[in-house]
């Protein structure tokens, strides 16, 4: 390597390396900490936190408490629908975006508008679509009204909107909708 390609790659090294630390420190050395603090007793009350090794994991995974267990399912059952979708979608919209003969300019503010904002504002505004007589079940009612009329007249109950954040069938669904979004 010459004294010209050293003096580059140091110089790439050196504008490199404070984002090396903080990922790092910030990323890797919290994982650490909580390992090490997964391996105690750590109580907030009590200032001393004896070592405990594994048994707070066997605990956990054999115990009779199937919190863990539901949780992990919750977890699982959030990413198998979340990790499709978005890359679906994202697939899909790039492809748009690209082919598309005008509003290229459209498209970017589009894609960048859920980057920069805020996720309090965007957790109002899905709750809001979200609600019983909010805007989404507004449009599943006028579209379920000629259904139900028929449904209503042949003896048979009427299809109700969901109740979207409540109802354990759709709750998971209206999350991964909006973090998808």
């Amino acid at each position: 390597m010459t004294g010209h390609e050293l003096r580059r790659t140091a110089t790439g090294v050196a504008f490199v390396a404070p984002a090396g630390i903080i990922v790092l420190l910030f990323s890797f050395g919290s994982m650490v900490v909580s390992f090490w603090v997964s391996l105690h007793h750590w109580d907030i009350l009590i200032p001393t936190r004896p070592f405990v090794g594994l048994a707070n994991y066997r605990e956990v995974l054999f115990s009779q408490d199937t919190l863990f267990w539901v949780a992990l399912a919750n977890t699982s059952y959030y990413v198998m629908l979340m990790v499709p979708s978005v890359i679906a979608s994202a697939f899909f919209l790039s492809l748009v975006a690209e082919k598309a003969p005008v509003g290229k300019p459209f498209f970017k503010v589009a894609f960048f508008l859920p980057s920069i904002t805020p996720v309090v504002v965007v957790s109002l505004i899905w709750m809001w679509l979200y609600r019983f007589d909010g805007p989404l079940n507004s449009v599943f009612s006028a579209v379920l009204y000629p259904v139900n009329a028929v449904i209503g007249m042949a003896g048979g109950a009427a299809f109700a909107p969901p109740n979207w954040l409540v109802d354990a069938r759709t709750a998971m669904p209206a999350v991964v909708i909006m973090s998808a979004w």
